[in-house]
């Protein structure tokens, strides 16, 4: 039996939310699918890190083509037409055209439901891929029930019967990366003196950036959080010049830290020393660093927006609904110690239910069952 995987997202060397997700599946999938099973890895290019190191009848196949882009529809394709595993999965991306068995996952529909914050053919783009998906693929996998939801509501017409159910797996909190007294040496020290605000995720309009940098504004005001930071930790999205206009004319800009993208140690380690977590997004399919503040019972400000509500503890998130409500909110998150003591107890008891270990082995499942049906 021959398994296919679609490891071009987690090859990206600056990973965020779906990369993430390719790259850990893909190495749980190392430790838990059986030795009589080949995998070959599909990339653009070879495979660097840790995900180069493959076990005992795996094997990396880099496809290069002449374009920058359509690296799927031409190039995973055109392999997919010469020499197609038994069974093909798509962690992070979309259905090539040209395609055997094939299970993807499919993480969320935002461009659908906020179109406003995508280009014309983005829209149009991932409109189709979504739907041409859903029509050829034998499996569908999505990380909440409320994207599953989501996708039934919009797009329940074009659902083909013989992609059967679709397959909710909650995705993992990850506390490998974590800082420990081991590796704290290795790990450059970035972090603030005074309490600080931490966000993390691409900065733009739909991420709610310009609601917290108004919020923060806000609470600044307030003498009592004078000494108080704000942090970014995140590549420029949609809408970043508008950020940036923002922050300049801030007259609190010097509280305000944009550190850009950071790898994983030093992501960490700024949850682990910040005072409140926050996570303005105004839609989520699943919300990995929400479980990361919990893990490392950070406390959490939130929109109570998309999955949000699903994958996060509830004692653990104060919520708000509409900004106006974000400044209030985060003043009394910041003040409310009692409830800091119990999410520093409770938020990585939360954290355990979600494992890479568990969602690798019940996508596993759903793979076994392909690869068995397709023998039969």
């Amino acid at each position: 039996m021959i398994l296919g995987i679609d490891a071009s997202r987690a090859n990206v060397m600056q990973k965020t939310g779906v990369e993430w997700y390719a790259w850990r599946i893909i190495q749980e999938f190392k430790n838990i699918i059986p030795p009589d099973v080949r995998v070959i890895l599909y990339s653009r290019e070879p495979l660097e890190g840790a995900l180069a190191k493959l076990p005992p009848l795996w094997e990396s196949r880099v496809i290069t083509t002449p374009f920058n882009r359509l690296w799927t529809h031409l190039g995973l394709a055109y392999e997919m037409f010469r020499r197609p595993p038994d069974v093909l999965f798509i962690p992070a991306h979309v259905l090539p055209l040209i395609h055997p068995r094939t299970v993807i996952a499919l993480h969320d529909i935002a461009s659908v439901r906020h179109p406003e914050y995508y280009r014309i053919f983005e829209r149009w783009y991932h409109w189709w891929t979504t739907r041409y998906a859903l029509r050829h693929a034998w499996r569908i996998i999505t990380p909440s029930r409320f994207t599953a939801q989501e996708i039934q509501e919009v797009f329940g017409r074009g659902l083909s019967v013989a992609t059967g159910p679709i397959e909710v797996i909650h995705l993992g909190s990850d506390a490998s990366s974590a800082v420990t007294a081991d590796n704290e040496a290795s790990v450059p020290m970035i972090i603030p003196e005074e309490p600080y605000l931490l966000h993390i995720g691409r900065l733009e309009r739909k991420k709610g950036t310009l609601d917290l940098l108004r919020a923060f504004e806000i609470v600044k005001e307030d003498s009592e959080h004078a000494a108080l930071k704000l942090l970014l930790v995140g590549r420029p999205g949609v809408g970043f010049p508008e950020i940036e206009v923002v922050i300049a004319n801030s007259p609190y800009r010097n509280d305000i830290h944009h550190l850009g993208w950071l790898p994983e140690p030093e992501k960490q380690r700024l949850l682990q020393a910040a005072h409140v977590f926050v996570f303005p997004s105004q839609y989520e399919g699943f919300g990995i660093p929400l479980l990361e503040a919990a893990a490392c019972g950070v406390p959490v400000v939130a929109r109570r927006a998309g999955s949000l509500p699903e994958i996060a503890g509830h004692d653990l998130v104060h919520w708000f609904d509409e900004p106006y409500e974000l400044p209030l909110v985060l003043k009394d998150a910041l003040l409310d110690l009692e409830w800091h003591h119990y999410v520093k107890s409770e938020g990585p008891k939360h954290a355990t239910r979600f494992s890479w270990r568990a969602a690798a082995m019940r996508t596993w499942d759903v793979l076994r069952r392909a690869l068995q049906n397709g023998r039969g």
